[in-house]
């Protein structure tokens, strides 16, 4: 829509707020992707353990039930890990919508994984999302993005080494990235 002007010759703003797409289809298919590739990638434990970060988790890597960090007591359900997981995945993907609307099922599945593991404030911040609003068909650059994030700081020493853990995800995450739309 165009500015119109009113009687007293003033500029209106008559332009409608972007509305995105919800793609509905789109959604659902990204969010049974990630749930798959997050469970895979992080196992599922019904007792609380301690990560290789040294956070309590329990079930699909969930650090935090009801707003409250879980502790070595916590024992949960399978039904409740995946409940917690699929509540993750899908507040996640609505925050991130307005980021990722054009990338097809299979990268938003990527792009969650990578939030799942690193939290939103590290995705707002990162070269990848920067990359990927970009042009998220360069593939080759947000291939180069996923693999910076493949290090953990050492308790004893607080120098950061890479871990073969994040390594491998990062790899299994490029793999579905760049794998079209399955």
């Amino acid at each position: 829509m165009q500015n119109k002007v009113n009687q007293n010759n003033v500029k209106l703003n008559t332009t409608q707020p972007k509305i995105l797409p919800s793609k509905p289809d789109v959604k659902a298919k990204a969010i049974e992707k990630a749930f798959n590739t997050i469970a895979i990638l992080e196992g599922l434990h019904l007792k609380a353990y301690l990560c290789p970060a040294g956070v309590w988790t329990v079930g699909y890597g969930t650090t935090n039930i009801n707003g409250r960090p879980v502790t070595k007591d916590v024992v949960i359900t399978k039904e409740q890990a995946t409940q917690y997981l699929k509540d993750y995945i899908t507040q996640s993907l609505e925050a991130v919508w307005s980021d990722v609307w054009k990338c097809n099922s299979n990268q938003i599945a990527a792009i969650l994984s990578f939030i799942y593991n690193f939290g939103k404030g590290a995705w707002d911040t990162s070269g990848l999302r920067r990359a990927i609003l970009a042009n998220p068909n360069d593939f080759q650059s947000i291939c180069i993005q996923f693999r910076r994030w493949i290090y953990v700081e050492d308790k004893k020493s607080k120098e950061k080494e890479k871990s073969k853990g994040l390594i491998n995800r990062r790899e299994a995450e490029i793999k579905l990235y760049c794998s079209g739309n399955a």
